[in-house]
């Protein structure tokens, strides 16, 4: 009886076992990558006079950067990093870019103050942006997308 629970156990964990992280989140160069988009897209702000806060997340939805200007509304990083969770988690929406990054086809998606890229039809990051309307919104984190895919 006990081995053949101890073999039906094996089997839930090998089903659910996915292998290991993306080389893509695992990159050394994520972080750096992470703070070049903020500081691209900070910049842009800054220049406009918007308010606002910027979160990236990985494609796990785990937060990598978030940046909160001067007068943001108090709760803009929470709904920054809400936003970029959404977009990380949801497939294929919005409009569609299509661009190279890291020497393969890279799709960018955005709506509504968020933007993903995708290789491969799997999300590298995400980026979200909250405090300005949504067209504004989905500009910064254009702007911050595409400095995440030009950063070395």
């Amino acid at each position: 009886m006990g081995r053949g629970l101890l073999s039906g156990l094996w089997d839930v964990e090998a089903a659910i076992y996915t292998g290991p992280p993306p080389a893509e989140d695992r990159s050394e160069c994520v972080h750096q990558r992470t703070e070049e988009a903020l500081r691209a897209a900070r910049c842009e702000a800054e220049r406009n006079g918007w308010a606002v806060s910027i979160a990236i997340v990985s494609s796990r939805g785990e937060p990598l950067g978030l940046v909160k200007l001067d007068g943001s509304p108090p709760d803009s990083s929470r709904c920054a990093i809400a936003k970029a969770q959404q977009a990380a988690a949801i497939e294929q929406r919005g409009l569609t870019e299509e661009t190279a990054f890291m020497g393969q086809a890279a799709t960018v998606l955005s709506s509504s103050g968020a933007t993903s890229i995708h290789i491969d039809d799997r999300c590298v990051i995400a980026i979200g942006v909250d405090g300005e309307d949504h067209v504004d919104a989905t500009l910064l984190a254009k702007t911050a997308a595409h400095a995440f895919m030009r950063a070395r």
